[in-house]
C-alpha cells in the first residue's frame, strides 16, 4: 500500500503538474505563433517597400514622397506624402479600395487603378499596405 507522501505526490501531480504543463505548452505555442506572425509581417513590409519603389509595379514614389525613409529619394508632390497612413486610413479596407481603384472615391483622380487594371495583385496591395502602415 502506498504511503501518504506517495499518495499526496500522485494527487498533486494530477492536480498541478499536468495543468501546469498544458499551460506552459499553450503559452509557448502562442509565443511561437506570434513570432511567426511578426516574421510574416516584416517580410510583407519589405516586399511592400520594394513594390512602392519598383518602376515596373507600384512605382508609388513617382507621385508620392516617403519623408520618413532616408533611403527613398523622391521629389514627387502629385499625391499626398506617405506619412501617418494608419491614422488617415484606420480601416485597411478603405486604403485597399483606394489602391485597387481610386475612382471609387474620386472619379477625376490621376492615380491609376492598380488592382482593377491588374498592375498589382491583391496580395501585392496588402504588402504595400503593410509597409505603409509601418511608416
Amino acid at each position: 500500500m502506498p504511503t501518504f507522501s506517495e499518495m499526496t505526490y500522485r494527487s498533486l501531480s494530477k492536480k498541478f503538474l499536468l495543468p501546469s504543463a498544458i499551460t506552459l505548452f499553450v503559452i509557448f505555442s502562442c509565443n511561437l505563433a506570434t513570432a511567426q506572425t511578426d516574421q510574416l509581417l516584416i517580410a510583407n513590409q519589405k516586399k511592400g517597400k520594394g513594390l512602392v519603389i519598383s518602376v515596373t509595379k507600384g512605382n508609388c514614389i513617382a507621385c508620392h514622397s516617403v519623408p520618413t525613409e532616408s533611403d527613398i529619394v523622391s521629389l514627387a508632390n502629385i499625391g499626398p506624402p506617405f506619412v501617418n497612413l494608419k491614422a488617415r486610413f484606420p480601416n485597411r479596407a478603405d486604403l485597399e479600395k483606394k489602391i485597387w481603384d481610386p475612382t471609387f472615391t474620386n472619379p477625376n483622380t490621376i492615380m491609376p487603378p492598380f488592382g482593377k487594371h491588374k498592375i498589382l495583385t491583391m496580395i501585392e496591395i496588402h504588402q504595400i499596405i503593410d509597409y505603409l502602415y509601418s511608416l
